[in-house]
């Protein structure tokens, strides 16, 4: 088998878990830089995360009849502007060119989840599809890993040089576009369909998708300022920012860890334990304190990992309509990581951050409503297939 769409697919992940969990560090230094409250931080998940919104189907639209590689290519060189526009207005502290700048960054991003998620299905065989995406987009997860880690250490040493990440982020982007233009990968183009087939099973999965991605982003988005409440553990930006490790390093564990049992146990049942895991933390994290708080928060980050891919995969691999165009609208679900964000921001202006996280608590209920659904909708199709082998 030919690993070099694997390696990019890799690539990609990476820098796209890399781009959108640097704003949890951003979060904090521009709330601190700029002396803003829950609300309007919450506008710079709002500005990546409606890049998500718009370019997704847009990008869906753009290239269902054309190669994955080119929109994969597409996102990249968008990617590079984007990272090096956010690099430009933060050394200036200009907080609405840095609001446009994350939204062309988190625009790339959207591009190349819609592209590079059918692309490492497509070009993996049927057996392997499920488990190598999920195994791909675990790397994800090392780029949210690093990004709290380096941008902690800028902080510590040299807060004034903290947009210079984005350089780098630039640059990492620019290599991976290099790769993807002189690597002679693989080309894999959508199939010939242009309408969409069941609808309800789609809605309902851009609804999880939304759900999954607000529970992810709204929890990270508030990490660090939660662990530094009294109450909580009470520490200072950099070493919230390297705590937050755990949380992603969680992540990481639990997309590998579920990446194994996708070859031994149904995709709902990891699902519906993984959501009833995240439900009992937080209800830890809402009613607890010191480190009990602390550590329910941190372990969310195991029991959300697996939701995108597995929700992600169940849709799209059992569509009949053009793949790519069914991802642009999943994709576009990721707005939920700005509404969400900015629904627990608003809530925790009025009633306290740590009660605000009740919105994660209603976010995992809906996703164990949803691991109801699929599995009754497999079940109701075991019974027509029985019903019509015996007819």
């Amino acid at each position: 088998m030919n690993k070099k769409p694997l390696f990019l697919s890799i690539a990609v992940f990476f820098l796209s878990g890399f781009s959108q969990t640097m704003n949890v560090i951003l979060i904090p230094y521009l709330q601190n830089a700029l002396y803003l409250n829950y609300t309007k931080i919450a506008f710079t998940q709002v500005s990546f995360f409606m890049g998500y919104f718009l370019f997704s189907p847009l990008s869906g639209y753009m290239f269902c009849k054309r190669d994955y590689l080119i929109g994969i290519k597409t996102g990249l060189i968008v990617g590079v502007f984007g990272s090096v526009g956010v690099f430009v207005s933060l050394s200036n502290l200009t907080y609405p060119t840095i609001l446009l700048n994350l939204f062309i960054l988190g625009s790339a991003v959207a591009i190349l989840q819609v592209t590079t998620n059918p692309y490492t299905l497509e070009t993996n065989s049927k057996s392997e599809a499920n488990s190598n995406l999920c195994f791909a987009q675990s790397f994800t997860n090392i780029g949210t890993i690093l990004a709290p880690l380096l941008g902690s250490v800028i902080i510590l040493l040299s807060p004034q040089n903290f947009a210079y990440v984005y350089l780098l982020v630039s640059l990492c982007f620019f290599l991976t576009l290099l790769y993807a233009h002189f690597a002679a990968l693989p080309t894999s183009r959508p199939q010939e369909i242009h309408s969409f087939e069941n609808r309800p099973k789609i809605l309902f999965g851009f609804l999880a998708i939304a759900v999954s991605v607000g529970v992810e982003v709204s929890a990270a988005s508030f990490l660090v300022k939660f662990l530094a409440e009294k109450n909580i553990l009470d520490v200072n930006l950099t070493n919230g920012g390297f705590l937050t490790i755990f949380y992603w390093l969680g992540f990481f564990l639990g997309r590998s860890f579920g990446s194994i049992l996708l070859k031994r146990l149904k995709p709902e049942k990891i699902l519906f334990y993984h959501a009833l895991g995240g439900l009992i933390l937080a209800t830890f994290v809402v009613f607890g304190s010191g480190f009990v708080a602390a550590g329910a928060l941190l372990a969310m980050g195991f029991c959300i990992s697996v939701f995108f891919p597995i929700i992600y995969a169940l849709v799209i691999e059992g569509s009949e309509s053009n793949k790519i165009m069914v991802s642009g609208v999943l994709c576009m679900g990721c707005v939920g990581g700005a509404i969400f964000t900015f629904i627990q921001g608003y809530f925790a202006d009025i009633m306290g951050l740590q009660n605000s996280f009740l919105v994660s608590c209603l976010l995992f209920i809906f996703i164990i409503v949803y691991t109801r659904f699929l599995s009754l909708r497999t079940s109701t199709k075991t019974i027509l297939a029985k019903k019509a082998a015996t007819s």
